[in-house]
């Protein structure tokens, strides 16, 4: 259950800013709707109460940097996802934003200032795991020189925060994950040898369970943005899912809405997931006879209700326990399909 995310001098923002999903003193039903009471171990062992949001909102004027803290959010999570292996992502200008999470945010220090094009990048996520444990991890990156300076994780088993690990650039601190000499000595090896590698993901690699929950972590978000190029192809494998999507249109978008196909003889498909131009939406004319229309010919507000229905299904049907983040959520939909789909958030 995420608590907080933090982040400074990345893109627009300059000094530390916060996300705090800790709730504020709500009344009445807006405290019953958009809350939930989490537990945590606190310093004398006992479970603590804590009110977090189930949602929030950003909005401000055009500019403010809204868009930009939340690049900051997916650059930090996907880095934690994908660094073992390929190494800590640092994206240019000249690379094409592709399908994948992992190349379509390009960080940039605060340039508004000199001072802080040679400062460091900070993200800071509190956050708690399944134990009712609190964890900080703190990871602190030079865009500039493109290096990794500092990695730092908390943890509170007995409600007393304590180091779990630490690595800087010349030291590396791992007593408190009680492991072997040998343990510890492969896990140094591979760091030198993976230097722009997370040291949490080369800790996952070995299996080490105390840091676990930090990069698991990563992979309860989801970040949508853009219309998708591709969509996955367990709507066509699913009937459970395909129903709910069919559903969904017929409630929001039209009701005469009666199938969704996928072009066998055109299809294009990248791993799980099949290009747009294959799938069809099915509609009955006036006369009760199927009339076929290609996704791309729908409106911009129906592709975009068709792309929220998978991670909608999911929400609903708690098949994980996926934290979704929506850039410019309101584009293309009409007020009244915005609060026809907030309804299930």
């Amino acid at each position: 259950m995420l608590i907080s995310f933090s982040v400074s001098n990345f893109k627009s923002i300059s000094e530390k800013q916060t996300l705090s999903f800790e709730a504020s003193s709500l009344k009445g039903d807006d405290k019953k709707e958009n809350m939930f009471n989490a537990e945590y171990k606190s310093k004398s062992n006992k479970m603590k109460q804590i009110d977090l949001l189930k949602s929030v909102v950003f909005y401000g004027a055009n500019a403010s940097g809204k868009s930009n803290f939340l690049d900051a959010f997916q650059f930090f999570i996907s880095n934690i996802k994908y660094s073992f292996g390929r190494g800590f992502s640092f994206p240019n200008e000249e690379d094409t934003v592709g399908f994948t999470i992992r190349r379509s945010v390009i960080p940039t220090t605060f340039r508004l200032l000199e001072e802080f094009e040679t400062r460091t990048t900070t993200f800071e996520v509190v956050f708690l795991n399944d134990e009712h444990i609190k964890y900080k991890y703190i990871l602190e990156i030079d865009l500039n020189k493109k290096i990794i300076v500092k990695e730092t994780a908390f943890y509170s088993p007995k409600g007393q925060e304590t180091l779990l690990f630490e690595r800087g650039l010349k030291n590396i601190d791992l007593k408190s994950l009680l492991i072997s000499k040998e343990a510890e000595e492969a896990i140094i090896t591979s760091l030198k040898e993976n230097e722009n590698s997370l040291l949490v993901s080369i800790l996952e690699k070995f299996g080490i369970k105390k840091s676990l929950p930090i990069s698991r972590f990563s992979n309860f978000f989801s970040f949508v943005k853009n219309h998708r190029s591709f969509y996955p192809s367990d709507l066509f494998e699913n009937k459970d899912y395909k129903n709910f999507v069919i559903d969904l249109l017929q409630k929001s978008v039209d009701k005469n809405i009666c199938d969704i196909v996928n072009d066998e003889k055109n299809k294009k498909q990248r791993g799980h997931f099949f290009y747009r131009h294959s799938i069809y939406i099915v509609r009955k004319n006036c006369e009760g006879n199927k009339k076929f229309f290609s996704i791309m010919e729908e409106s911009d507000g129906t592709r975009k209700i068709f792309e929220f229905s998978r991670f909608l299904y999911h929400l609903i049907n708690k098949k994980d326990k996926t934290i979704i983040v929506f850039d410019k959520f309101d584009n293309y939909l009409h007020p009244a399909l915005m609060e026809f789909l907030l309804k299930f958030i």
